[in-house]
């Protein structure tokens, strides 16, 4: 029981997770969806990312690229965080921590603040270690533990 419910927790902080960062990378390369913060973090890319990042040294003329890769990184990894297959979930929040790690680093050195990040990384590290529920069996589906469990009652009666 205590499974079932770890289960379906871990499976809507991974929804919400993902839907998360799937808006905050549309938003990072879709000005209309909030054309203000786009434009905002247009700027910042430009000046604070791209020189924090030394962005020249790699190339970019701009911040523009990074800009649009990390956004859409973000949308793809948060899909990916969306679907209730392990290594789906595994791969992409520990992919989306290493992407807060940069996100915590940017906010502490343009002395922003970082707690937001730092949080996201923390859930993302969770569901990294938790999801599925380590005793869940059965690909992490809980119905499956339930008729296992049933079985094994009758088997020993």
């Amino acid at each position: 029981q205590t499974m079932v419910k770890a289960y379906y927790l871990n499976l809507v902080i991974a929804l919400l997770l993902g839907l998360l960062f799937v808006f905050s990378g549309l938003v990072k390369v879709n000005g209309s969806l909030n054309p203000d913060v786009h434009q905002h973090l247009v700027e910042d890319f430009n000046t604070k990312v791209y020189n924090i990042f030394s962005l020249h040294s790699f190339g970019f003329q701009t911040g523009d690229i990074f800009r649009i890769i990390l956004g859409y990184s973000e949308v793809i990894l948060g899909v990916l965080l969306m679907i209730p297959v392990p290594i789906a979930t595994k791969t992409a929040s520990l992919s989306l921590f290493v992407i807060m790690i940069g996100a915590t680093y940017t906010h502490f050195i343009v002395n922003e603040p970082y707690a937001f990040p730092v949080v996201l990384g923390a859930i993302l590290l969770y569901l990294f270690f938790n999801h599925p529920p380590k005793s869940v069996s059965g690909a992490g589906r809980p119905e499956l533990v339930k008729s296992v469990s049933k079985t094994k009652i009758k088997k020993s009666q």
